[in-house]
């Protein structure tokens, strides 16, 4: 901080302990901090999205003893469509997906690889 009785006071603080650490933000950033911060956050340890997805899409991994899902969200208001590494099964429909998913807003699949 540069001003008033914060001056000279850190906005973010990191702390390691044992193999982890902790970061406290004293402050309200903007979005574009949040954004660099968590950007940071990711290429410091390793951390990157299952598939590369539009902005406003959600990608989460699970996996358990029968193989790894993927559950796709579309918060947008509209349809997206991008790439798949290959072919999957939709577990909802049951459609088969080769290299491409059309997504409409809004909309939910779950994928098993093929």
């Amino acid at each position: 901080f540069t001003a008033d009785y914060h001056a000279g006071a850190p906005c973010l603080t990191e702390n390691s302990f044992g193999k982890g650490k902790a970061y406290y933000i004293a402050t309200q950033p903007e979005p574009a901090f949040i954004k660099a911060f968590l950007e940071y956050l990711m290429s410091s340890n390793a951390i990157s999205s299952p598939l590369p997805v539009p902005a406003g899409v959600e990608v989460t991994k699970r996996s358990n003893n029968t193989g790894d899902y993927l559950f796709i969200l579309n918060h947008n208001q509209h349809p997206v469509e991008f790439s798949l590494p290959g072919a999957f099964q939709e577990l909802i429909s049951g459609e088969r997906l080769q290299d491409k998913l059309s997504l409409d807003a809004k909309a939910v699949k779950i994928l098993k690889k093929a």
